[in-house]
């Protein structure tokens, strides 16, 4: 999705720009330098060839639409930085918030319920 998926994609998940690069995810950089490209691989064909094979088994242009707003916000929300103490309750750190608006409206929730599940003990 990061290096594969098509410009107008990219810009419209926010994958763009100072996120263009999977340096910029806290989730993709876990394996360390180096680990963002695999020689030989084009991930632009491969994203195509997965995009259609979803159509092919009947999963239509809304919902493949879906799949990559949720990854995209799987990707910022992985950067928010939480803090808080057991007397003061977790909150977003406020250098997150940001990319937490970014993942909250990529994944369709309102931000003020999102920062509400994530930071509040209820069952």
């Amino acid at each position: 999705l990061l290096a594969g998926a098509p410009d107008e994609l990219r810009a419209e998940l926010r994958l763009d720009g100072e996120y263009g690069s999977w340096q910029a995810f806290h989730y993709t950089r876990q394996g360390g330098d180096g680990c963002g490209t695999i020689a030989g691989v084009n991930d632009a064909e491969d994203f195509a060839v997965t995009d259609a094979s979803l159509g092919m088994v009947g999963i239509g242009d809304e919902q493949r639409a879906a799949i990559w707003r949720t990854l995209a916000g799987i990707l910022h929300l992985g950067n928010v930085m939480f803090s808080g103490t057991e007397s003061t309750g977790s909150y977003v750190d406020s250098s997150a918030e940001a990319e937490f608006g970014i993942a909250a409206a990529l994944l369709g929730v309102e931000e003020h319920r999102l920062r509400q599940w994530l930071t509040k003990r209820q069952i």
